[in-house]
């Protein structure tokens, strides 16, 4: 396997429909997926797969998750010479609801509780347990550990997150000698949910960790470092040598309730000359990551991500040619629907609507790249229909609202459309990203103009007040909003 890594990270913290979510896939799925990818470059998948939740002893379910996920690794390696990290969170374990559910619906925050580092046998507890969950999965090539968000723990030192690594390095090497140990840099060994110091007290955590980790020197060992701060602390201590480059979020915002992006802007400026250190490769030649939450609509990302991560500028035109190698003949209709997805004109969403129902035919022929499309090229075109009339809704909605016409007509239709798409992926819980910035400035303007309003102002302001709280409130959080949407509607 090559030594410059180019990944994509597999997310399976929101439960929803098959194929959307990546926890519902079978191993055809990881086949058809894995073989896409590597086309594109990547030489490396990171799965979070919750073990942080799982009970001991295990459901069936977690038993038939660990078995799957022991044969992804051996695909990954056997088939495509690609390398796997497993994720975890430092402190985190399940609770005792996390055998009422079953692996592929347990919600994370419902069934997980963090751990206090300086209670020895809390720790010791949890070490025993992930002996056993990590047992079928000795296999994989690194384990990645992230400090917070998943994990922290009010009043814990920094020096406790060390010791929480060195005792999962002795770990990992008890199971197979060489397995790396990463640490995920995010938000800093702390109480996720307490605001993030400011200033030099913002970095102190970073730069407490690295020192810590540099003197216990875990071999082996890396970093993925996933914003600005995270390499100004790295250059400080001289360990740009173990550094991977992981600038999440360019592809999809996670949590996102599900909707394809193409912004090509975006993606450019995480690689951009303008954006040091990250702009420059000497700084993580480790090489890079990309992250996902629904892998099946985020294609135009994944490809863009591989381009820019190459040094390759993309265009437009460039998404038009990997779109046919998708499905061939309908390279240009899809990418005018990819693009416009991210528009603010109605009448562009519209026409792509027509020109991808108008086209699309029974029969398709797909491309070198089809593995992307999990096998299943009719249900990611009518996928794409359903999100371009979700984006037609809105923008439909807000130009009665400017115009001060009655609403309601549209509203409906704005309900319709969306609960539609909600109902084909199953997406229920709190979610930012494009979606939100979509649709939830449109049911601000409509809660103010319906009779019964109130509803949906009610139930938006619950929605908002989920940003500051991280608890199992996030759960079912679209479902309470479209509830007051329908109430707001008079239904």
């Amino acid at each position: 396997m090559a030594d410059k890594m180019q990944g994509m990270y597999i997310h399976m913290h929101w439960g929803y429909n098959h194929p959307y979510a990546a926890r519902t896939w079978h191993m055809d799925d990881w086949r058809y997926y894995l073989s896409g990818i590597k086309k594109l470059g990547y030489n490396l998948v990171q799965i979070w797969p919750m073990l942080d939740t799982m009970p001991l002893p295990l459901t069936p379910s977690d038993e038939a998750h660990l078995r799957k996920l022991q044969h992804v690794i051996e695909l990954a390696h056997r088939e495509f010479d690609m390398a796997v990290w497993i994720v975890l969170c430092a402190n985190t374990m399940g609770n005792a609801a996390a055998a009422d559910y079953a692996f592929e619906e347990r919600p994370y925050f419902s069934t997980e509780r963090r751990i206090n580092p300086a209670d020895a046998a809390a720790r010791q507890k949890l070490l025993a347990t992930r002996r056993v969950f990590l047992q079928p999965l000795r296999e994989a090539d690194g384990f990645s550990i992230i400090d917070s968000d998943p994990g922290g723990y009010e009043g814990s030192s920094v020096s406790e997150f060390v010791q929480l690594l060195a005792d999962h390095r002795q770990l990992l090497g008890e199971l197979r000698p060489g397995i790396l140990l990463n640490y995920w840099m995010w938000q800093g060994w702390r109480d996720p949910d307490k605001p993030p110091p400011v200033g030099e007290a913002y970095l102190a955590p970073w730069r407490e960790a690295l020192r810590g980790l540099a003197e216990l020197n875990p071999e082996p060992w890396g970093l993925l470092a996933c914003c600005r701060e995270h390499f100004q602390v790295i250059r400080e201590i001289h360990l740009q040598d173990r550094t991977l480059y992981f600038p999440y979020g360019t592809i999809e915002d996670e949590p996102s309730f599900p909707l394809t992006n193409c912004d090509i802007p975006r993606i450019a400026r995480a690689f951009s000359p303008q954006s040091p250190p990250a702009g420059d490769p000497a700084n993580y030649p480790g090489g890079v990551m990309a992250n996902a939450q629904s892998h099946c609509l985020q294609l135009p990302g994944t490809y863009l991500f591989a381009q820019f991560a190459q040094g390759q500028r993309p265009d437009e035109a460039s998404v038009v040619e990997f779109a046919e190698r998708l499905i061939i003949g309908m390279g240009k209709h899809v990418a005018e629907a990819w693009c416009a997805l991210s528009s603010d004109d109605q009448d562009r969403v519209l026409e792509a609507r027509n020109r991808m129902t108008a086209a699309h035919a029974p029969i398709v022929r797909v491309g070198d790249l089809s593995g992307l499309l999990l096998d299943d090229p009719a249900r990611f075109l009518d996928s794409l229909v359903m999100q371009l009339d979700c984006v037609s809704a809105a923008l439909a909605a807000n130009a009665v609202l400017d115009r001060s016409g009655d609403p309601l007509a549209a509203a409906r239709e704005l309900y319709r459309a969306t609960t539609a798409w909600a109902d084909r992926v199953g997406f229920r819980d709190y979610y930012q990203g494009p979606f939100r910035r979509l649709l939830h400035p449109v049911l601000a303007r409509l809660a103010e103009r319906l009779a019964h309003g109130a509803h949906l102002a009610a139930a938006l302001a619950e929605f908002d007040a989920l940003q500051r709280r991280h608890g199992p409130e996030r759960h079912g959080a679209f479902v309470r909003l479209m509830a007051g949407f329908k109430a707001a509607l008079g239904e």
